[in-house]
């Protein structure tokens, strides 16, 4: 079973009355598991006020990468790539609610994040690859000028984002 739910901060003390509500929990069943388990599970989540969802370890590796391992890499490269430099002190001075979204999750403990990614890097090297791909595109977009290039970029990233 995999909760999602929390936050960047961890252990014991990170916990609350309400950490399940409406999150979904991820049960993935073993080929050998018994149905009876299976709903057992899922009838614990459930009264924890989780909202459970029953697939494959293969299938939840790989919506995992994408919803949490992929963000996860990217927050904290965003940040790293700001460390150690007076950029960095003028973002915690100035930044508002855009940096702070953007890059909360990179307060993630490593200790727990880094033998995530690396379980996951068969289906986390390929959006890697692909980021990589879209940052030399607009990178190159920028140096040209190519502002039609930038628009159609965040027009379909607009169209993917997840609104409250």
């Amino acid at each position: 079973c995999h909760p999602m739910a929390g936050s960047e901060k961890s252990g014991p003390q990170a916990g609350t009355h309400d950490l399940f509500s409406d999150k979904k929990c991820f049960v993935s069943p073993g080929k050998k598991s018994a149905r009876k388990k299976i709903t057992a599970a899922v009838r614990f989540w459930k009264a924890l006020g989780a909202v459970p969802v029953v697939m494959s370890a293969k299938e939840h590796d790989r919506v995992m990468a994408v919803v949490s391992c992929f963000p996860q890499m990217v927050s904290s490269a965003l940040v790293a790539s700001l460390a150690g430099k007076k950029n960095l002190s003028s973002v915690k001075k100035y930044a508002g609610s855009g940096w702070r979204d953007t890059t909360r999750i990179a307060g993630s403990d490593e200790k727990i994040w880094a033998p995530i990614f690396d379980e996951n890097k068969k289906n986390l090297l390929p959006l890697l690859a692909r980021l990589q791909h879209l940052l030399i595109e607009m990178e190159w977009a920028l140096k040209t000028g190519d502002l039609q290039k930038i628009r159609g970029m965040m027009r379909v990233a607009r169209r993917g984002a997840l609104k409250e």
